[in-house]
């Protein structure tokens, strides 16, 4: 339900749907995928069934050091799947978003300008798939909250910045009722980013698996700090800055650059974090080494 159901949403046959394209405006919820908060709240339901399913049925089954772990590092493993699996349909799903990616103009749907809903199939999915990577990803970040304990304030701060941003910004009755193509290009950008991240978390469910080989925990871990930076640099520095390059200070570049530049310093610290696990952990590796070698000379 949790995988199939977005991607199904995306990706349906147009003609199915009568009456989805009617003379309602391109961006809003009833063009692009029904009324906003069922989405959420299917999505929400969603995510937590399939978060039971996990810690209660299948993975005591087929994890097989699903006993030795505390309750906290079983819900972090429940997260890191959970994650993976959703985060990687979204990224799906935003392939056909940026398609529609104008550097100079924004997030422009071919036919969406004209402020109704006679667009092509093409462009039906992509605003489609853009409204429903950003309901799920934010059914996704709140259930993380809620779902673990001892989270760091960073972690809360950047879900909470991620959700009011995207939220605001693809808002079609921000700014008066027109279209900010830029801020939603920018919007775009951060889910973009949401969404390629479903690759670390792949890095930190093998970290997960591999409980007994240190060596192969600090390996994934530094691989997963440094492709958390290139990903990281891309999506919340690099686009963001060329849209908004050259404009001026305006109600849509501000609070765009500004967003877009604390997760980037958020998410560093976080990186950063992963690499002293890492440094940590080839220290264990060679003290251990030390020992093992100095007790066969003695």
């Amino acid at each position: 339900c949790g995988v199939v159901s977005p991607l199904m949403a995306m990706y349906l046959d147009v003609e199915s749907l009568p009456g989805v394209l009617s003379e309602h405006a391109a961006a809003s919820e009833t063009c692009c995928a029904g009324n906003g908060l069922s989405v959420l709240l299917a999505a929400s339901l969603a995510v937590c069934a399939v978060s039971v399913a996990l810690h209660d049925v299948i993975l005591p089954d087929v994890f097989p050091h699903w006993a030795s772990l505390t309750q906290v590092k079983q819900r972090k493993l429940v997260v890191r799947i959970v994650a993976l699996l959703l985060r990687g349909v979204c990224f799906v799903g935003m392939v056909s978003v940026w398609g529609k990616l104008d550097w100079d103009k924004g997030l422009v749907f071919d036919a969406a300008m004209g402020k109704t809903c006679d667009l092509t199939a093409a462009d039906v999915h992509a605003v489609r798939a853009f409204y429903l990577v950003r309901v799920w990803l934010a059914a996704l970040m709140v259930w993380e909250l809620a779902y673990l304990s001892g989270l760091q304030w960073d972690d809360y701060v950047h879900h909470i910045l991620v959700m009011v941003f995207c939220s605001v910004s693809t808002d079609p009755a921000f700014g008066g009722g027109d279209f900010t193509p830029l801020m939603q290009a920018c919007a775009m950008s951060l889910l973009l980013g949401a969404s390629i991240a479903s690759l670390n978390y792949a890095f930190l469910l093998a970290y997960s698996c591999l409980p007994t080989n240190p060596k192969a925990q600090a390996y994934l871990i530094f691989t997963s700090a440094l492709f958390s930076w290139a990903w990281q640099f891309l999506c919340f520095i690099y686009i963001p800055t060329r849209l908004v390059w050259g404009r001026g200070v305006t109600y849509e570049t501000v609070p765009s650059i500004l967003s877009s530049w604390c997760l980037f310093c958020i998410d560093s610290k976080a990186n950063v974090t992963r690499v002293h696990m890492a440094i940590a952990k080839w220290a264990k590796i060679g003290k251990m080494g030390h020992k093992q070698a100095h007790g066969k000379e003695e």
